[in-house]
């Protein structure tokens, strides 16, 4: 779910199609207007009450919550300092980069970092690389921060061990990784 907490009367998804996976097949033959019934969110992934500055790191669909608390702490015009990474494979695969650009545009204490592990021909002037290679570059010392991360689990990992090693209290990382659920086996087939 990417919608801030005050949008109660809709639900906005990022979702990523995952081949076989049951909401990813619905989503092909899906028709505007149809009724879905949503049950959720499950995670537990929100901003906590804190004095400290605030990292955010996201993968892929893990942008959906990341999205969400930062539309919530701009509209609640929290203070404190927030740095958001949201890493890519390739630029093809980086979203919302305006509506992240203006989310953190909003707050002089908000910075937005896109990376692309390999920009490829693209003329792609950003941060490349893995996202914890620029996490680690960029940011240096992370002591007085909560982290925040969303995203493919092996990324989650990488940057649960990063954030720690670089001065998060292990007690203030706050991750979900995102692991694909609900695959639609294929029927079997005779020869």
């Amino acid at each position: 779910m990417a919608n801030a907490p005050s949008a109660n009367s809709e639900i906005e998804l990022i979702v990523r199609l995952f081949p076989g996976g049951q909401f990813s097949e619905y989503l092909k033959h899906a028709e505007r207007g149809q009724t879905v019934r949503v049950r959720g969110p499950v995670g537990s992934l929100r901003v906590r009450l804190s004095y400290r500055k605030i990292l955010m790191i996201a993968g892929g669909s893990g942008m959906a919550p990341v999205l969400s608390m930062l539309t919530d702490l701009t509209e609640k015009r929290d203070r404190r300092q927030i740095t958001v990474f949201f890493g890519a494979r390739t630029c093809e695969e980086l979203y919302y980069l305006d509506r992240l650009k203006t989310l953190c545009d909003l707050s002089a204490q908000a910075e937005f970092v896109p990376v692309v592990e390999d920009p490829g021909p693209a003329a792609w002037e950003g941060e490349s690389g893995r996202v914890t290679e620029v996490v680690a570059r960029r940011m240096g010392s992370l002591r007085g921060y909560d982290a925040y991360l969303c995203g493919p689990p092996p990324m989650v990992e990488a940057a649960r061990e990063l954030v720690v090693q670089l001065g998060v209290r292990e007690a203030n990382v706050y991750f979900d990784a995102f692991v694909p659920t609900g695959v639609v086996e294929p029927s079997p087939t005779t020869a």
